[in-house]
């Protein structure tokens, strides 16, 4: 989900992919955290990173609504690279917080199931008067 807060627009396929490849990690989920980001999703998120890093580098908010973030990337692309490690990084943390949330309380796929009301399991019993 990290690299879909980049500001390399159009990559972020290609650069989860690579990084999956890289790390071993499953490429399947890293495909589908790269499309994390969509339309006005991926305005939001690149107002957010140019905001607050260019509020850390100067100390002022810049003078942006959410519309006009994607076209005027280009001359704010130093702030939206730095704050995609912010936003970016926050946004994957949240993500693999919930993640590991869901595949701790997922049931093993061998996992045995629960014992019957019955105790012992015992199979026929001959009986003697």
């Amino acid at each position: 989900m990290f690299c879909a807060c980049t500001p390399f627009i159009g990559a972020h396929m290609w650069i989860a992919l690579g990084l999956a490849t890289l790390f071993r990690l499953n490429r399947l989920w890293a495909l589908l955290g790269s499309r994390f980001t969509f339309g006005p999703i991926f305005a939001l998120v690149a107002f957010s990173e140019i905001e607050i890093a260019h509020f850390v580098r100067t100390g002022a908010w810049a003078p942006l609504s959410p519309a006009q973030a994607l076209a005027h990337g280009r001359e704010l692309v130093v702030d939206w690279a730095l704050g995609a490690l912010v936003v970016g990084g926050g946004i994957a943390a949240v993500a693999t917080g919930v993640a590991y949330i869901v595949a701790v309380s997922w049931p093993a796929p061998d996992a045995a199931p629960p014992p019957s009301s019955e105790y012992p399991p015992s199979g026929p019993q001959d009986r003697q008067p």
